[in-house]
């Protein structure tokens, strides 16, 4: 087993970067997250997204509507999927956001528990830090196409 599928979803509508922080915060309160904990949540994300679209580059106010501030952050730059692992390996605890130039996403270290969140795609995880590295990297590649500009720790 490289990268394990939690579960996946498809989300038609522009909610990644709330989706994102959802996510971000159910991973905070609980260890595991699952498909049902976003079932209910569709209306929510909907309703969220144009207000973090209205204060797109006030990320602390973002986070803060989640529950959420944040630890460490970085904007417009270009970062590896290895350098967004070491990033949040550092950092307790361990939970945050990484985007693109268009798309948000969730990623979490856990020691034997990596994961990737992805509301495009869903959850996925693997033991090993390489495997959803490269993980990353093919959607990165082959999906995005376009590198990873920013990422942000975050705690409850």
């Amino acid at each position: 087993m490289a990268v394990e599928t939690v579960f996946t979803m498809s989300n038609p509508h522009d909610t990644c970067t709330a989706a994102a922080y959802l996510w971000a915060h159910k991973k905070l309160r609980k260890a595991e997250v699952h498909a049902q904990d976003f079932q209910h949540d569709n209306d929510f994300l909907t309703y969220a997204m144009p207000k973090i679209n209205s204060l797109d580059s006030e990320y602390r106010q973002q986070a803060s509507h989640f529950g959420l501030r944040i630890i460490d952050m970085a904007d417009g730059v270009n970062i590896s999927s290895a350098e967004i692992s070491e990033k949040f390996k550092a950092r307790s605890p361990h939970v945050g956001l990484f985007w693109c130039s268009f798309h948000t996403m969730g990623y979490y270290y856990g020691h034997h528990d990596k994961q990737y969140f992805d509301n495009n795609h869903g959850l996925y995880k693997s033991k090993l830090t390489q495997d959803l590295i490269a993980f990353m990297d093919e959607k990165k590649t082959n999906y995005y196409q376009v590198p990873w500009c920013g990422y942000m720790i975050v705690s409850i």
